[in-house]
């Protein structure tokens, strides 16, 4: 699953979920992080043939970390990156940003004081899917 962070008011199709409000790019980069999509994907509920439906009622339950004045760094750091993103991809929409994803996936499982077991369990099971 892929979410975007969109800058250009691009219309969607009427089976898009589109989410407003503050901290999108935090949101964004936590959603598309491994630990993101591996929390959407064991909570959400599924169709017959084991598709994720991507709903308010599965995204909902999906804790997210809010700002704190503990984890401040940590997510302006995640949102830079994702102006990182935006800028590479502005300038050419193929651009490499695996790099970039990594980070966010250590920031991510670092809000989440995962320790290194934890890290290969969830990295383990996103290869699995």
């Amino acid at each position: 699953m892929r979410f975007s962070y969109d800058i250009n008011k691009t219309y969607a199709q009427d089976s898009t979920c589109i989410v407003t409000g503050s901290k999108l790019k935090f949101l964004c980069a936590y959603m598309n992080s491994t630990l993101g999509n591996q929390l959407l994907f064991d909570k959400a509920p599924k169709t017959g043939t084991g598709d994720v439906i991507v709903s308010v009622q599965a995204l909902d339950p999906l804790p997210v970390p809010s700002k704190t004045s503990e984890n401040v760094l940590v997510i302006d750091r995640i949102e830079k990156l994702v102006d990182e993103i935006l800028i590479l991809k502005k300038e050419n929409a193929n651009s490499d940003i695996s790099f970039y994803e990594k980070q966010i996936d250590q920031l991510v499982y670092k809000l989440y004081d995962l320790t290194p077991e934890e890290i290969a369990i969830v990295e383990g099971s996103a290869h699995n899917e």
